[in-house]
Order: structure tokens, then sequence, then C-alpha cells
């Protein structure tokens, strides 16, 4: 593929995921939920600098080739993705189900749409790993962020 294309692409892969938040987004619980996606950014910066110094996969086409991770995916599609499931779905038990249909999307839909499109390439990883990775992360930080409303609650 043209790399003006696929610097295009991922342009729009970090543009749209964010247009879409912006339509959707609960004004009133901004901060909230800002530092929720916030939080997935650094996990999904820290977990994709991991990966690509111990060989487990690489990036052939990035937005800024400086940046060793996937810009659009750290810092767009995985924070938006995961800000909207908090912020739309209130029980555990739909939690619970929407992360796991957000963490198949992740792994096995787009995770190989990347790589056949020509922006990744896994070299010691598997989707699998993906998937727990994406659904552990989606569960322990709504599990944090309920236990941290609770303190804050309980001190007000």
């Amino acid at each position: 593929m043209n790399i003006l294309i696929q610097k295009l692409i991922s342009l729009l892969l970090f543009i749209l995921p964010w247009l879409i938040w912006w339509k959707v987004f609960d004004r009133t619980r901004i901060f909230e939920v800002l530092t929720f996606g916030s939080l997935v950014s650094i996990i999904a910066i820290f977990i994709d600098t991991m990966g690509v110094h111990n060989g487990w996969w690489v990036y052939h086409e990035k937005l800024f080739d400086q940046v060793p991770h996937f810009v659009p995916m750290d810092y767009a599609a995985l924070p938006v993705g995961y800000m909207i499931t908090y912020q739309m779905v209130h029980t555990w038990k739909r939690y619970i189900l929407a992360a796991s249909l957000l963490s198949g999307t992740g792994a096995f839909i787009i995770e190989p749409l990347f790589i056949h499109l020509g922006f990744y390439e896994q070299l010691n990883w598997s989707h699998m790993y993906s998937f727990i990775i994406y659904f552990l992360m989606a569960v322990v930080l709504k599990f944090l962020f309920e236990r941290l409303k609770q303190s804050i609650n309980a001190a007000s």
C-alpha cells in the first residue's frame, strides 16, 4: 500500500474516534471519563512500547515515525472505545459483556485488519494475548474507578 495512503488512513483512525466521542460523551462526567481514557492510553502506550522493545510486534507504518507505537490505536481508538463503554454501560454484568465484545473486536478484527493493511506485524505474539490484555485493562480500570468513587462519596 502506498505510504501516503497509509498516513492518511492513520490520520483518519486518529481523528474519527474523537469525533464520535465528542458526539456521545456525557458532559456531566467529563473529568471522570477523560481520566479513565487517559489511563487507558497510558497503559496502552506502556504495553505497546514494551512490545516493540521486546520484539513481540513491529509497526511498519506509523503516523509519526519517531514514535515507536501506533498513535491512532494508543491515543484514539483504545481510549475512546473504553471511555464510551465505561460511560454507557453501568452494571457489571453488561460491562463484562461489553468489555468482552470490545476486546474481541480489537484483538480478532482490528489487529488482523492492521496486519492486512501493512501497519502491524506480530513477531512473538498472539491475538489471544491482546484479547486478555484488552479485557483485563477494561475490568481492572472499572474496578479501580468504582472503588475510587466509593471512597470519594464516603469522604463527602
